[in-house]
């Protein structure tokens, strides 16, 4: 394939870049204002969804089952920060905080993450994955993975 038939890498990448600008411009108002956190805290969200955006690239240009199980693996890491950031920031910019909640979701998303870490095939996946690569119209490969359901889909 060719560079010109790329899409998605280009463009998960922009997504990246704009989201760490957001971040980086965020940061600097935090600094500013430290009696606000909102702004701290969108900046961490934003560092976070640009990674996981960011690791969308290996994972679909993955060739092989753990290459796209290492990339399963951090979007999965990263995809538990966002949301769990996210309601950090929700908290912080309506200032309703119930802290049990909030502290309750991070400590359950915190036991997935290191349950993930443990397990040899993800939460996604009970077994090894089969790859499968789908053409897109535009001629680009992306890889999706087929494989028996883990533990994430029973929740």
């Amino acid at each position: 394939m060719s560079a010109a038939t790329s899409y998605v890498a280009p463009a998960l990448a922009l997504v990246s870049g704009v989201m760490l600008f957001a971040a980086l411009h965020h940061v600097f108002i935090g600094l500013r204002r430290p009696q606000e956190r909102v702004y701290l805290t969108f900046a961490a969200l934003c560092v976070f969804a640009a990674a996981w955006a960011a690791w969308g690239v290996p994972l679909y240009s993955a060739t092989t089952p753990d290459d796209y199980l290492r990339a399963t693996r951090w979007r999965q890491a990263l995809g538990l920060a966002v949301g769990t950031l996210l309601l950090w920031f929700i908290a912080e910019y309506t200032r309703v905080r119930p802290r049990t909640f909030l502290w309750t979701v991070t400590g359950v998303q915190l036991a997935l993450l290191v349950t993930d870490l443990f397990l040899p095939w993800t939460l996604y996946f009970s077994g090894p994955p089969e790859l499968s690569f789908s053409r897109m119209p535009w001629g680009e490969s992306l890889t999706t993975a087929l494989g028996p359901r883990g533990p994430l889909f029973l929740l």
